[in-house]
């Protein structure tokens, strides 16, 4: 998707501008809370402050990941630091994607937490710093509307071992669990397939995702549907069609991929070459259990309560018509 062209409709998009005063630690606007957190009650000299932007959002409405896919703006982070402090950049969790109308975005929806760590110097003054920060968002469900926060929190200064705060021991560990990690060597791969590129994982996985670190590499909301083959190994693979804006072929393929879902969700940072053509597997391919969902933009077609029970009941009637029919038939005299 041109996101030029998705920026010419941007103004209709936006329905307003959510703005928060300064000097505060938590800010509630228009369907999101954000807040700024550390994961431990004090700093030690010389040592590191775990920080973060904490975001929850009302049911229905996300926010963006680094790349936001088809459309959107992903948050930024502006920092103000005491004198020696270095912030570094903004740890992204893996995202999901998020179907609009014909796009598929990458983002968070319900509660997320934005980490970043921050080094303090050697030497301080005093016994509290405060850190600020001025924090720009994008939050959509069917309108998007654009906001912004300068938030501030005081750290307490100690040479004593920091003390985890118990509010928010679970989120950043929850939080680190999701960050991509390097995966295991050699068991990512891409390969040339047709007009396609073919992404293997060398395992099972029940779900397999791909999301890509720019935008203009593929088509964001073209299917990504896991198969698995059983063979002498197993294997997972998504086909991933590049994007139509591209003049050249897709040379490399990096970004996220996750592996699982829910809570066995892994999520991997990769950057491998697109190999020439491959041979494919001579074992029986078998779709995997949950590979409907790995696309959750694509309808599911006959699978709803409603439709199984309208199939059903025009079954029944259709029935009935042929039974009346068979009957008067039967009824009907001869010559």
């Amino acid at each position: 998707m041109n996101r030029a062209l998705l920026a010419c409709v941007a103004p209709v998009l936006l329905a307003g501008t959510a703005l928060a005063g300064p000097g505060t630690g938590v800010v509630r606007a228009d369907s999101i809370e954000v807040e700024l957190v550390t994961e431990h009650k004090s700093v030690q000299p010389g040592g590191e402050i775990h920080a973060g932007i904490r975001m929850k959002m009302d049911f229905g409405w996300h926010v963006y990941w680094r790349n936001p896919g088809d459309s959107g703006l992903p948050p930024t982070i502006k920092w103000s630091l005491p004198e020696g402090f270095v912030a570094g950049p903004i740890q992204w969790p893996a995202p999901h994607r998020i179907p609009i109308g014909g796009l598929v975005n990458y983002g968070y929806e319900g509660e997320v937490l934005l980490p970043v760590t921050i080094k303090a110097p050697p030497a301080q003054g005093g016994d509290v710093v405060r850190i600020a920060a001025k924090v720009d968002w994008q939050i959509c469900e069917e309108i998007c509307i654009l906001g912004e926060a300068e938030l501030e929190l005081p750290v307490r200064v100690s040479k004593a071992a920091p003390e985890v705060d118990d509010r928010w021991r679970e989120l950043f560990a929850r939080t680190r669990r999701a960050l991509p990690q390097a995966p295991p060597a050699g068991r990512v791969s891409a390969a040339v397939y047709g007009d396609e590129v073919e992404l293997r994982w060398n395992g099972a996985a029940t779900r397999m995702v791909f999301f890509p670190a720019s935008d203009g590499m593929i088509e964001n909301a073209a299917e990504q549907l896991a198969v698995s083959f059983t063979g002498r190994s197993s294997v997972t693979q998504i086909m991933l069609k590049p994007a139509g804006e591209r003049t050249q072929p897709l040379a490399r393929v990096s970004g996220v991929v996750v592996i699982g879902s829910a809570d066995a969700r892994a999520a991997y940072a990769i950057d491998v070459p697109v190999g020439e053509p491959r041979a494919r597997e001579t074992s029986i391919g078998t779709q995997a259990a949950e590979t409907t969902r790995t696309n959750p933009d694509k309808p599911r077609p006959f699978t709803s309560f409603g439709t199984r029970h309208l199939l059903v009941l025009l079954g029944g009637v259709l029935l009935g018509f042929v039974l009346i029919w068979a009957m008067r038939k039967r009824g009907r005299p001869a010559g």
